[in-house]
């Protein structure tokens, strides 16, 4: 939640003043094989518990609010069609 938070907050001011929504993908070692990770599986059921949820960002003329989803990224958003699979690392 906290690394959200910042990273949202660094770009929030500069980036995302007419926005609503983000999507937040995380990019990791997630699949052993074809299947998630035990912690990708821990992290996933965790992501859900908190997410979505409004964060709300504060400068000094104004407060925005975001609904912010975050999810393990399966492929790139680019080519949703291709799972990347096999980059779990011990």
């Amino acid at each position: 939640m906290q690394v959200i938070q910042r990273v949202l907050r660094g770009v929030a001011s500069q980036s995302l003043t007419d926005e609503r929504r983000a999507t937040c993908r995380l990019y990791g070692g997630w699949f052993r094989n074809d299947s998630l990770s035990g912690a990708a599986s821990s992290l996933s059921t965790e992501l859900s518990k908190q997410f979505p949820r409004p964060i709300e960002f504060r400068d000094h003329a104004s407060t925005q609010s975001l609904l912010v989803s975050v999810e393990l990224a399966r492929s790139l958003w680019i080519d949703p069609t291709i799972d990347l699979t096999h980059t779990y690392r011990q």
